[in-house]
């Protein structure tokens, strides 16, 4: 928007996050946990916003981890500001550690006594971006899809996901119970983020078997095209990849996989529900919340299938499959990148 500084956007996108997306109420306490590596204006925007609203914006700045490690604690100060927050923030840039904290999830998903708003992927003078998310998406219809396909999970016992690419996956998801990321958290133990778009969960711990193709982006910079011509090819057994195939994309994994303990333990899978995002190569904060697309991710799972996850390590690595086709318990939800019964897709 001409004639708007990153201020003035940032509490453009502040102000809508905090009145719609989060149903601020007086007397609130918000909790907004940053590093001195996030972007300051959004920061400064969204705890006036929560001012504005009646709400105490609360604001928390930590060191710089520059290490994405999840298993490292939040300090006692950090713990002790979040026991006492109706919503809390993370917005660490460089490190993810502040959402996956047990804490967090005993008091998000197991005590339901906050509800969150992850927005650490805003930093870096990336306002404009989340501007634009606002203006262009309606989580109304995100909300909708996400609903309809995460009751089909949360009923289901089985998942099975193949793709042309190559994907032939199976897995148990009894009693796990999946997500929903669509925009909004008006209530305690809810999660949103911006932008939003992903029915997420994971499979039981050591049940999956079979191929995965990820012909799309790999978070942490291991894979950054949109589009892979040429899958990174992962063979799973007993929930851990024993086998990974490919070009430079593969041994970049292989080599992580290798450094990490138990970062070959498949973690996650879940659905994008966001019909529009278009692919641009960012796994994390982009391609993998595009509606009709799959996500497996490696290593950490205690957060995403919470209380039923024993690995803690210090990787969560999200890939993206771009036209899977899921099938739960025989339903057939997504074929070839369409959510059945809903909006078709458009690429």
């Amino acid at each position: 928007m001409p004639g708007l500084s990153s201020g003035g956007l940032a509490a453009m996108v502040s102000h809508k996050i905090m009145e719609e997306y989060l149903s601020v109420k007086p007397g609130e306490q918000v909790l907004i946990l940053a590093d001195t590596e996030t972007e300051s204006d959004f920061v400064h925007g969204l705890a006036g916003a929560a001012n504005a609203l009646g709400a105490d914006g609360n604001v928390l700045i930590q060191p710089p981890s520059f290490i994405d490690d999840l298993e490292r604690p939040l300090s006692r100060v950090a713990l002790a500001a979040l026991e006492g927050a109706d919503i809390f923030i993370p917005m660490t840039a460089t490190t993810g550690h502040s959402v996956h904290d047990m804490n967090v999830a005993r008091l998000f998903i197991a005590e339901k006594k906050m509800r969150m708003y992850v927005s650490g992927g805003w930093h870096g003078g990336n306002v404009t971006a989340a501007l634009n998310a606002i203006r262009n998406h309606d989580y109304h219809v995100v909300t909708d899809i996400n609903t309809k396909l995460s009751k089909v999970l949360n009923d289901g016992n089985e998942i099975h996901v193949t793709s042309e690419a190559g994907t032939d996956l199976h897995a148990s998801i009894k009693d796990i119970g999946y997500y929903i990321d669509a925009g909004y958290a008006p209530v305690p133990g809810t999660v949103c983020n911006l932008p939003a778009g992903e029915a997420w969960g994971g499979p039981v711990e050591f049940t999956a078997e079979g191929k995965i193709a990820v012909d799309g982006a790999i978070a942490m910079d291991i894979g950054t095209k949109a589009v892979n011509p040429n899958p990174v090819m992962l063979t799973c057994k007993k929930g851990r990849v024993v086998n990974v195939e490919g070009g430079v994309e593969a041994e970049r994994l292989r080599q992580l996989i290798e450094n990490h303990k138990d970062a070959d333990v498949l973690a996650e899978i879940s659905i994008g529900t966001n019909p529009y995002i278009r692919l641009n190569g960012d796994c994390n904060h982009n391609d993998k919340k595009m509606y009709g697309t799959v996500h497996v991710a490696l290593g950490h799972n205690a957060f995403q299938i919470y209380p039923h996850g024993s690995i803690h390590t210090d990787v969560h690595l999200d890939m993206v499959l771009i036209r899977p086709t899921v099938v739960v318990d025989g339903q057939t939800i997504v074929s070839n990148g369409q959510p059945l019964g809903m909006i078709p897709r458009t690429d």
